[in-house]
């Protein structure tokens, strides 16, 4: 029975490595996606009255995309907090 307890001790101790890695790796590329939109709403901002419209166009659907997937990701982290809490409180009993 002993054995049984460290092998599920182990698994959750492999599961939460796992899944901080993955948190900190989704942080890093919510990040990255920040940075790249600002970049494009700076661009945007600063450019030229000589660039044809077709690149204009590509430029603003880029970043409604961006925000589109922001928004996403968020509503993604607001409703997982909940069930965070629900699996840690179980964990805990």
């Amino acid at each position: 029975m002993a054995s049984e307890k460290v092998t599920i001790e182990q698994a959750f101790q492999k599961l939460s490595e796992a899944n901080n890695y993955s948190n900190a790796r989704l942080n890093a590329l919510e990040t990255k996606l920040d940075e790249i939109h600002l970049n494009l709403i700076e661009q945007n901002k600063n450019m030229d009255m000589n660039v044809p419209i077709e690149i204009v166009n590509v430029q603003e659907k880029t970043i409604n995309q961006l925000e589109t997937i922001q928004k996403e990701q968020k509503n993604c982290k607001t409703q997982q907090r909940p069930n965070e809490k629900k699996n840690n409180n179980n964990g805990s009993n």
